[in-house]
């Protein structure tokens, strides 16, 4: 009744890309792909080729920016409903604001960023194989 953990991987590629911080990327890059989050998506949401997103990925992409901006369109909002039901894009809503808060939080504290360079590679070496995903669930118990 809720959104999927590949939906809620999806907005830290968003917001991180977006404030400029990889910061929490090392972790959720590989916890992204692990939980369904193409590799792909990555790399075009990095370097701002979002029309290559799916219909679904850049639903989720404008939500995510027009909570962050307070900007929902009823348009918008209704699309979501559609795809994760009221209780989902509610819960989706207060959980986007949840990492803004803890990444700008992380920010003004001044916590170690991770070089773009590092996270396209990362991004890489799981689209290749070359790593593989990790079992994301075992951090969730």
């Amino acid at each position: 009744g809720t959104y999927s953990h590949a939906d809620r991987e999806f907005f830290d590629q968003i917001l991180s890309k977006d404030v400029g911080w990889n910061g929490l990327l090392r972790l959720h890059v590989p916890d992204g792909v692990a939980a369904g989050v193409r590799p792909e998506a990555i790399q075009a949401i990095r370097a701002g080729r979002e029309q290559e997103l799916t219909a679904t990925e850049q639903l989720l992409a404008r939500y995510i920016r027009q909570v962050v901006s307070g900007t929902v369109t009823d348009e918008t909002w209704d699309a979501m409903v559609a795809y994760m039901g009221v209780r989902g894009t509610v819960d989706y809503s207060y959980f986007i604001m949840f990492l803004l808060l803890i990444i700008r939080t992380y920010q003004a504290f001044g916590a170690g960023d991770v070089p773009d360079d590092e996270i396209d590679a990362l991004v890489e070496d799981l689209r290749t194989g070359k790593v593989a995903p990790p079992d994301f669930r075992s951090r969730l118990n």
